[in-house]
């Protein structure tokens, strides 16, 4: 039998997943990493079957990688860089997806110096956007105190 294919509406793909992301989120806070990674996959290949225009299926890409990010944190080094590297290819959705990426970058290196270089780097780019873009003063303010934070945990502990 065909798969039938619905043709969505920008808004409403969109606040779908998002929804739908929620309560994946919340669902699995206590779950084991693979457990969160084959429900983000299955809730990708859900929208991707549901959109046919590359705009929406990059951004569903880049959603569902930001996800798996934030749920990669507790993991060692080189699963979280695994989804970090995909996020970076895909491109973050918003500046502060970019900068709350930093942070969980940071508090995903645990003592790696390689790894620390490669959260810099990312610290770095994210200052390089907030300063080159017209956003507005509090939220350009919000997102360099987290930022801030990042950095923080980037030092090395006396």
């Amino acid at each position: 039998m065909p798969r039938t294919v619905i043709n969505m509406k920008g808004a409403v793909w969109s606040r779908d997943l998002g929804q739908e992301r929620s309560i994946l989120y919340r669902e699995l806070l206590n779950a084991p990493f693979d457990e969160k990674v084959t429900a983000y996959e299955s809730l990708k290949r859900k929208y991707l079957g549901r959109v046919r225009s590359p705009s929406p299926r990059l951004e569903i890409r880049r959603r569902i990688a930001e996800s798996l990010v934030a749920s990669a944190v507790d993991q060692p080094w080189y699963v979280f860089a695994r989804y970090l590297r995909r996020l970076q290819r895909l491109g973050f959705s918003t500046p502060d997806r970019l900068v709350l990426t930093c942070y969980d970058a940071a508090r995903a290196v645990k003592g790696d110096t390689r790894a620390k270089d490669v959260a810099q780097r990312l610290i770095t780019r994210a200052w390089r956007s907030l300063n080159a873009s017209s956003l507005p003063k509090g939220y350009r303010l919000q997102e360099e105190k987290v930022l801030l934070k990042a950095q923080e945990l980037l030092k090395p502990e006396r």
